[in-house]
């Protein structure tokens, strides 16, 4: 029996170290309850109405303002609110979440349906607390400093400095498809003086022309291509389209003048055919490209500077 009443203590003992060892754990979890400081704001890519996400926690407010400052001003294009924290990510731009509110036209600015490529924007999360305190103020930038404690609000000259825990922001970039670097852009040919144009539903060109051989008056074009580098060759063409029609049962290429300006690199006309398919990706960035155009007077064969009904223009992308 005594023996028996050893063991029954034994396990009392244990259970008591235990306990009192769950009990140091969640003491030892205390400081690191509430919400973490906010950051890493993400915003997806390739979009016009980006999902946005971040670290911290929920929040009451998610702005974007047009340019790289976050601010209750003018530039906002979109400001949303919901009382005690109860905005949670992702949010999509443009989607207002259940329970929120639009608030960027009482600051003076005004919301776009979709953001815009090549353009730059500010994104911001704030919490409740730090709302409350500058949710009156017009005009001001807002920016968070890391030495502020929680609820501390700090307004120097025309910026008001916030809490990282309650704010934090993000300037982004949309770029979504390739760019000109226009910088080193080169149109040269008989026939024509070439321009160029990005597109933002694409990674293609938009390419445009005005005639300027003496004798030639027809603006339509009899074939048309692109291919990498900086100089034609057949093997790295990305794309090419020439005019087709019979005669005495034989297909006669490029004698037609049937492309009409402006057109999308890689698009579809009537009375053509394609030799080489555009890619569906597109093009590629940090390339160098050579377009070239030509009217029925090209003699489908040479292509340089002097030659009669012939076109070209060199491009790099980025």
């Amino acid at each position: 029996m005594k023996k028996k009443s050893i063991i029954k203590n034994i396990y009392k003992l244990i259970l008591i170290a235990i306990l009192f060892a769950c009990s140091e754990s969640d003491d030892a979890l205390a400081p690191y309850e509430g919400s973490p400081s906010m950051s890493n704001i993400n915003i997806e890519e390739n979009s016009y109405n980006p999902k946005i996400t971040w670290l911290g926690g929920y929040v009451s407010v998610v702005g974007v303002n047009q340019g790289d400052k976050a601010a209750l001003d003018s530039s906002l294009i979109w400001l949303i609110h919901s009382s005690g924290d109860n905005i949670q990510y992702p949010v999509t731009y443009g989607s207002l979440p259940s329970n929120a509110e639009s608030l960027q036209s009482e600051y003076g600015g005004k919301f776009i349906e979709s953001l815009v490529e090549d353009n730059g924007y500010n994104f911001w999360v704030l919490k409740e607390n730090a709302w409350k305190e500058i949710s009156g103020t017009k005009n001001k930038y807002l920016a968070f400093d890391s030495s502020i404690v929680n609820g501390e609000v700090i307004q120097v000259e025309d910026t008001l400095l916030l809490s990282d825990y309650e704010f934090t922001s993000l300037n982004y970039f949309i770029d979504a498809y390739v760019n000109i670097d226009t910088s080193n852009v080169l149109s040269a040919g008989r026939l024509a003086q070439i321009t160029l144009q990005e597109t933002d539903t694409s990674n293609s060109l938009i390419v445009d022309w005005e005639i300027a051989q003496t004798g030639i008056t027809d603006s339509l074009l009899s074939a048309a291509g692109i291919c990498i580098g900086e100089q034609y060759d057949i093997n790295k063409a990305l794309w090419e389209v020439w005019s087709v029609h019979e005669e005495n049962g034989e297909a006669v290429y490029g004698k037609r003048n049937v492309l009409s300006k402006p057109f999308i690199v890689g698009q579809s006309f009537d009375s053509t055919h394609v030799f080489v398919e555009f890619p569906e990706t597109g093009l590629e960035r940090n390339q160098n490209y050579y377009i070239w155009i030509a009217s029925k007077e090209w003699d489908g064969e040479r292509r340089g500077r002097t030659v009669n009904g012939y076109a070209y223009i060199k491009l790099s992308t980025w």
